[in-house]
């Protein structure tokens, strides 16, 4: 999606290496090992060799602290950053500070000049040129989702660099090339389109992370509105065009689901915090449309509804489809963290329009709220298939197992709070106990075995400490601290106090 890496050269690099591992580059083993770890949860759907991307990338930061200056804030060292920030969203190590990794990000690509154009350096190769100009994309690219993901304020803005997009063409095209004039039609399809359309489409978002993150910033529902117009425009614009080149065989489907997924986050983001307002005053209900329309969006790129699940079974789905699919369910960082904001936006909508929306004769779930029923039960059954990926968070299984009890009582409207509470704490100590069951499956112990060590031991530590009283007071989807939950898995004590 990213072209970090020229292939072309990385391969030649590969060939040198296995010819004699011993003289290979050390920076170029590092190279190797973070490409390794980033392919390794695509690999099957328990990421079974997760142990060993973690110490791959656990390497890569020990080469960055012990290796020389030179080698660090260099096009290499920077290709190495760049990887290493995916493969931390991938292992989940330290996916929670990627905002403090892409400053030193932005800064080291500062330091060496990509925020400058090539055309600036004279006697700079043509390949050259376009490597530091695809370096400077994916910095772009990396500083503004670690924004989004962490609530910071994004550290740059459109002033701060002058660097031409990179050219439209293909990795081959570089090489040996002499000829300035490079590719410049977006509507050629080349390696460069996803990546090209989502450059395309980056003020439109640095404007979301601003207004949304900013210290100052205020949910004004005018600015909001010309934000996603502005957003909307962009959306349409490179939607288009990548369904066209899916259509014909130029991108993979993973390439245009994520294309999506970045952009309907940013949407969803955008309305999140006029929600509050949204649900108690209808002069809002645009935001309130708009953030249940991108999350219903999202769970359909993301495989949670009902349709996107079947399609993995059918003859239909690739490859390509299937990667996408474990990116969510073994990934972290925004991967985990995106999913958990839809259904809670999805969760209080629809347990608001149970709560006050009169029934009908016809019962009280409309085709709306059906979907919206069964999307949180895909997400239910996506954390319990996470967890056997080697996912530890107890909590989050727990509480969406509470969440879909509390709904069918809000459903059948006919439970006193006793009948309610119990039948809530019921569905805990269910999943509490199913959670065990599988992570001592993974730790390969008896359910009557207890006391192990080392991480399998930890996790059984955490689901048999689980304190059910630690959950809330059940009283689940009356509300939420949107800043904390724009950045936190899902975890019901964050959201439980504000939307009443």
């Amino acid at each position: 999606m990213y072209r970090t890496i020229h292939v072309p050269t990385f391969r030649a690099e590969y060939e040198r290496y296995w010819a004699g591992p011993q003289i290979a580059d050390g920076s170029f083993v590092i190279l190797l090992q973070l490409c390794m770890a980033i392919g390794a949860a695509f690999q099957d759907n328990t990421f079974s060799i997760r142990s060993s991307a973690c110490h791959w990338v656990w390497e890569a930061n020990l080469w960055l602290t012990l290796a020389c200056k030179r080698h660090k804030i260099s096009i290499t060292g920077m290709q190495i950053l760049c990887l290493l920030h995916h493969a931390n969203d991938i292992t989940n190590m330290s996916s929670d500070l990627s905002w403090i990794g892409a400053g030193t990000l932005l800064h080291t690509a500062t330091h060496i000049g990509l925020h400058k154009d090539p055309k600036f350096f004279p006697g700079m190769t043509v390949r050259e040129a376009e490597i530091r100009r695809r370096l400077w994309a994916t910095v772009l690219e990396i500083v503004l989702q670690a924004s989004l993901d962490s609530g910071g304020t994004p550290p740059i803005t459109l002033e701060d660099y002058d660097t031409d997009p990179p050219a439209n063409v293909n990795d081959e095209q570089l090489v040996n090339h002499t000829d300035p004039a490079l590719g410049t039609d977006p509507e050629v399809c080349t390696e460069m389109a996803a990546q090209l359309a989502l450059l395309e489409t980056w003020p439109a978002r640095l404007a979301v992370a601003k207004a949304v993150n900013s210290v100052r910033s205020t949910a004004s529902f005018d600015r909001t509105l010309a934000i996603n117009s502005d957003l909307g425009t962009s959306l349409q614009s490179i939607t288009q065009r990548l369904v066209k080149f899916h259509e014909t065989g130029g991108i993979t489907s993973f390439q245009l689901r994520y294309a999506e997924f970045t952009m309907h986050r940013f949407f969803l983001t955008l309305h999140l915090p006029l929600l509050p307002q949204a649900l108690q005053n209808p002069l809002f209900h645009f935001s309130r449309k708009m953030s249940t329309d991108a999350s219903t969006r999202l769970a359909a790129i993301t495989y949670l509804t009902p349709e996107s699940r079947a399609f993995l079974a059918t003859p239909q789905a690739t490859l390509s489809d299937w990667d996408f699919s474990r990116l969510f369910l073994c990934g972290s960082g925004p991967y985990r963290a995106t999913q958990p904001q839809l259904i809670l936006t999805l969760a209080v909508d629809l347990a608001q329009s149970l709560e006050k929306e009169p029934r009908s004769h016809y019962g009280a779930i409309t085709p709306g709220m059906a979907e919206a029923r069964s999307i949180l039960q895909s997400w239910h059954e996506l954390r319990r298939e996470r967890l056997r990926a080697g996912d530890t968070n107890v909590k989050a299984f727990v509480s969406t197992a509470c969440m879909l009890a509390h709904l069918s009582g809000l459903e059948a409207a006919r439970w006193s709070k006793s009948e309610h509470d119990k039948m809530l704490r019921e569905a805990a100590e269910d999943a509490a106990a199913e959670c065990i069951e599988i992570l001592q499956g993974m730790a390969g112990v008896n359910s009557s075995e207890t006391g192990e060590t080392g991480e399998a031991g930890l996790m059984l530590d955490t689901c048999q400490t689980l304190d059910l009283d630690d959950i809330g007071d059940f009283d689940f989807l009356g509300g939420g601290e949107w800043d904390d939950a724009m950045s936190s898995d899902l975890c019901y004590p964050v959201w439980a106090a504000q939307l009443t």
